[in-house]
This record gives structure tokens, sequence and C-alpha cells, in this order.
């Protein structure tokens, strides 16, 4: 009863905002136990035997969805491009997972350095939340052209 809860949320939702720390390099159980939730054959991919080369088809690829993914890493340096971007292995876990069900619009918005509470880790804080105000005011906007589009009408 909790997956098919969880499976209906998902399907319901436009934007997807995952908070999940990164945790010894990847994400904590409680994140692992969600996915095992909603990656559920038949509700949010199938199962294609009859094409072997790729028989994964994700199923939330009815409309749009994009998933915003807000996280904290202990040190410096785990972002793209940075020293110890190799070892950070949450963001490329959600994607994939995102990815297989179907929402391959995935923001990621990280705050870095807290456990030193230097000056560093208060720029991250402030960057991280104006990269936030920054992606709101992008994904309304999105929403609002989408709700301006006229519908198509078949005749």
């Amino acid at each position: 009863a909790e997956s098919d809860r969880l499976v209906a949320e998902l399907q319901r939702a436009d934007v997807l905002v995952l908070g999940v720390p990164r945790y010894n390099f990847g994400p904590p159980a409680a994140f692992k136990a969600w996915v095992d939730q909603v990656v559920r054959i038949g509700l949010t991919f199938d199962y294609l035997p009859e094409q072997p080369d790729n028989p994964y088809m994700p199923l939330l690829t009815d409309r749009p969805r994009s998933a915003v993914l807000l996280t904290s890493r202990g040190g410096h340096g785990y972002g793209p491009g940075g020293d110890m971007a190799a070892m950070n292995h949450l963001d490329p876990a959600v994607r994939t997972v995102l990815g297989f069900i179907g929402i391959t619009d995935v923001y990621s918005i990280a705050i870095e350095g807290e456990e030193h509470k230097d000056e560093a880790f208060q720029q991250s804080v402030a960057l991280a939340q104006t990269e936030v105000d920054k992606l709101v005011d992008a994904l309304v906007a999105q929403g609002e052209a989408a709700c301006a589009t006229p519908a198509l009408a078949v005749a």
C-alpha cells in the first residue's frame, strides 16, 4: 500500500523535489528505500523481453517532469569538475534511477563544507540559495508558458 501511494504521488507530480544528503560518497539508506518503493515494473518502468538489446522502458514519459536534487556534501570539491567529483556517487545514482523511470530533466543544487562551518561553507549556502531562487523562477515561468499554450483541437 505504501509503494502504491508513493508511485501515485510520483505519477501526479510535475516537479519532484528530493532532499538527499550525500553520506560516505552516496545516498543514505532511506533514499534507497524510497527508490525500492517507486521503481515498479508496470507502473514506473516496463520490461520488454522482445527487445533484448534495450528491454527496459520508462513509463513516466507521458508529460514533461522535472526533478530537483537538493543535497549537502560534508567536504568540498564533489561537484562537476571538482577534485573529488569522481567520489560523488549520489548525483549519478539519482540521475540513473530517475532516468530509468522517465525523469531526465534533473537539476542539482548542493551545499558543500558543512562539516567546517567556515567562510567557504557560508558562500556555498548563499550560492545554493541563489541557485534555488533562480531555478524556482525558471520552473514557474516554464509552467506558466505551458499553461498559456493553447491545446490543439483535433477535428
